[in-house]
């Protein structure tokens, strides 16, 4: 231990080193102070000049208006919040309304299309219709190519049902 040139004591003193670096200080060693007087007579001086200040009225008027102040940007605070809470709704409320329109349309869309499919069957069986009379009056029966009772509609009554 006393050779310097053992690799031994080298690891030995950075543990030492490091043990005492990372562990607090004791309670005593905590409230130490060495004596500075220079910074000991600024403080002094310091003290002196805020006692022999008195706080006067525009003093008293400053910290009013400081406080208003205060009082002013914490309401702004609150109205900024409010504004930011009240945007992000609009956009979640604009977001919804907009997923709503696009499932409206495409439900639009879908019963277009289905009525479309319905108009060409009717078109469809007009033309069948047609060709079925042309042929009955080619054969002479031109009895058979008019329709002569309309299909009934909504019963009027429940004997008519």
């Amino acid at each position: 231990m006393s050779d310097p040139q053992d690799k031994a004591w080298f690891g030995l003193a950075r543990t030492v080193q490091r043990l005492s670096t990372e562990a607090p200080l004791p309670e005593a060693m905590r409230t130490i102070s060495f004596p500075d007087d220079a910074g000991q007579r600024h403080r002094e001086e310091r003290r002196a000049a805020l006692a022999a200040v008195r706080p006067s009225d525009e003093l008293a008027g400053i910290r009013k208006d400081v406080e208003e102040l205060k009082a002013l940007l914490a309401q702004a605070d609150e109205e900024l919040k409010e504004a930011a809470h009240t945007a992000d709704l609009s956009t979640r409320t604009a977001a919804s309304l907009e997923e709503q329109l696009h499932a409206a349309v495409e439900r639009a869309d879908g019963d277009m299309e289905e009525a479309l499919r319905a108009l060409d069957d009717v078109e469809r069986a007009r033309a069948e219709a047609d060709v079925l009379r042309r042929r009955l009056r080619e054969e002479g029966r031109y009895d058979d190519t008019v329709v002569a009772e309309q299909s009934p509609g909504v019963p009027d009554s429940f004997e008519d049902l």
